[in-house]
């Protein structure tokens, strides 16, 4: 699946970019942490094969959601990554809680029990 959408994306982006692509000198002037958002892409994926089929699609998508809020709460009180800071206030963990306890209620507790 890797080889496919990398192939249409690359037939896509050389049909329709009119900028050039990046050169050596912007891939070093890049952020250190840009390539991360690839490779946590990658893991995502793996992690998708490997244990959805046990806790289900719908609770593994709610994990991946209640993930990344935690660590959008984290980047927005610290400002990370050029972002505007937004304090992480008593609102916004409850919030994330809340979105924990959602997952647990989606989790199929009963059949892990029998």
């Amino acid at each position: 699946s890797y080889a496919v959408a990398l192939t249409g994306f690359s037939i896509f982006l050389a049909l329709s970019s009119k900028t050039p692509w990046p050169s050596l000198d912007d891939v070093r002037a890049m952020p250190w942490w840009a390539p991360f958002g690839g490779l946590i892409g990658g893991a995502a994926v793996l992690g998708m094969i490997a244990v959805a089929r046990y806790v289900g699609v719908a609770t593994f998508s709610a994990l991946v959601i209640v993930g990344e809020m935690v660590v959008a709460l984290i980047m927005d009180h610290f400002g990370l990554m050029g972002f505007e800071q937004r304090s992480a206030t008593a609102p916004r963990f409850v919030a994330c809680g809340l979105i924990t306890v959602a997952i647990y209620l989606m989790s199929d507790t009963r059949k892990a029990r029998s």
